[in-house]
């Protein structure tokens, strides 16, 4: 058995319930809506849902998490089986009967049951004696663990134009499922649901990406099997480097491509995984591409598919199995969006936004989401450049190009001294709304309100 789902794994709650594109599902199956619609009713699926053994035996912390000041929240601190079928079912009916993406599907009752009693017999099955079992299981490489459900903002606008004058934007929290990952696995299945049969067997654990390794152990198992008290295989015994994890929280999807032109991501529909030791793959209308911190020089691609706000997550995933948000951040976007940060010697630089797709840059941001306003310093208007600002200022010697906010170039030349001290102010208090690490509505509605105050002194 080569990297078999013995007791399950929690990819398969991620699947079912928000459907999760990976690699392999060629260019037909790159949506996760069509996805979860596509595999809800196929009974196989259902048996890769982690059975009670895995909940028992292999999970270490709870599979799903919830977020309080939701109904959903009525399913935190999923840890057994029976409570994973309660949110499955949704027996508490706080999903609705036409959820969106991010929010988890109700499955079909009698498909989950004659998986659970199959489950059942295969979680207590042992080999007839005499017959020997060999299984081989993966590990090194980031595997899904867990869902978080998280709250955050969402705001849809219907065009371009509207998510810079803060118009006919519906603006709502909600909450946006999150993987959870593990560096115990193989990719699909977590390390002990792939160690997970009982009775006498013999078990090679290994990075199953070292394709030598496992070919080695099969082939000498088969050609001989009476010395296989003998074989001497390698076993995986640490993991040196640790994984980069970025989340594009729509509506956008992320590519990251390599200097000699390697690219994992989405390209003209369907999922490209160049870089050895990287993935892409998605979450509930999310995007995540993993990167090795191996490797450290690339172009880390944000592009827009809709109009509104998206959140910008990265995570680091250690060696020692650690996953960590180090940066999360909101901003802009619209569905001609293309925003590029390049990551050099693994430090990642500004992230350069071009909203309408024109290849002018129209904002940039640090690489924890501070807006970086540049300014120009008109030798005829009494303007101290040394004052201070409420607002992230990048200078050039004594000139900078022109201002940027929100995709709307600005020159300050045009401005009165105190038409640009107000923009600054204005500026200032965009910048501390958006250093909240969640927004609630109402912080979106002042933002929208601070957004027409910088547009209308602009316009004056």
């Amino acid at each position: 058995m080569i990297g078999t789902p013995q007791l399950g794994t929690p990819k398969g709650v991620s699947a079912l319930l928000h459907g999760q594109v990976m690699e392999g599902f060629g260019d037909f199956l790159t949506s996760d809506a069509i996805l979860r619609d596509t595999i809800v009713n196929m009974p196989g699926t259902y048996t890769l849902l982690p059975s009670v053994r895995y909940l028992v035996e292999v999970a270490n912390e709870p599979l799903v998490k919830v977020a309080e000041g939701f109904n959903l929240r009525v399913y935190d601190g999923v840890s057994t089986r029976s409570e994973l079928d309660t949110l499955l079912l949704d027996t508490q009916s706080v999903v609705g009967t036409a959820p969106s993406i991010e929010e988890p599907l109700q499955l079909n009752g009698t498909l989950l049951q004659n998986a659970l009693a199959e489950q059942d017999i295969l979680d207590s099955w042992q080999p007839p004696a005499g017959v020997e079992v060999y299984e081989v299981a993966g590990t090194g490489i980031p595997t899904p663990a867990a869902i978080h459900y998280e709250a955050g903002p969402v705001v849809t606008c219907p065009n371009a134009a509207a998510v810079f004058f803060g118009t006919q934007c519906e603006v709502t929290t909600g909450l946006k499922p999150k993987l959870q990952t593990t560096t115990k696995g193989d990719k699909t299945v977590v390390l002990g649901s792939a160690r997970g049969q009982l009775g006498d067997k013999r078990t090679l654990t290994v990075n199953l990406v070292e394709e030598g390794d496992v070919q080695t152990f099969v082939e000498s198992v088969i050609r001989f099997p009476y010395m296989s008290d003998d074989i001497i295989t390698p076993e995986f015994s640490q993991l040196l480097s640790g994984y980069t994890i970025y989340a594009g929280h729509s509506p956008v999807t992320l590519r990251v491509t390599t200097p000699d032109g390697l690219i994992t991501g989405i390209v003209d529909g369907e999922i490209r995984e160049d870089i050895p030791g990287s993935q892409f793959l998605t979450l509930g209308g999310s995007s995540y591409v993993i990167a090795p911190d191996d490797v450290t020089d690339y172009t880390l691609e944000v592009i827009g598919t809709g109009n509104g706000v998206y959140t910008l997550e990265t995570n680091t995933l250690s060696p020692d199995d650690v996953q960590t948000v180090i940066d999360s951040f909101v901003a802009s976007t619209t569905d001609t969006m293309i925003a590029t940060m390049e990551v050099a010697g693994g430090s990642m630089g500004t992230l350069q936004t071009d909203f309408d797709g024109d290849g002018v840059v129209d904002e940039v941001r640090t690489a924890t989401g501070d807006l970086i306003v540049t300014e120009i310093v008109d030798e005829e208007m009494a303007v101290d450049s040394t004052s201070e600002s409420r607002s992230s200022a990048t200078r050039v010697g004594g000139r900078t190009p022109a201002a940027q906010v929100l995709g709307v170039s600005v020159s300050v030349q045009a401005l009165t001294p105190e038409q640009h001290e107000q923009l600054q102010g204005l500026l200032g208090d965009i910048q501390q709304i958006l250093d909240k690490a969640e927004l609630t509505p109402e912080q979106l509605v002042v933002l929208s309100e601070v957004l027409d105050n910088s547009l209308s002194i602009i316009g004056n």
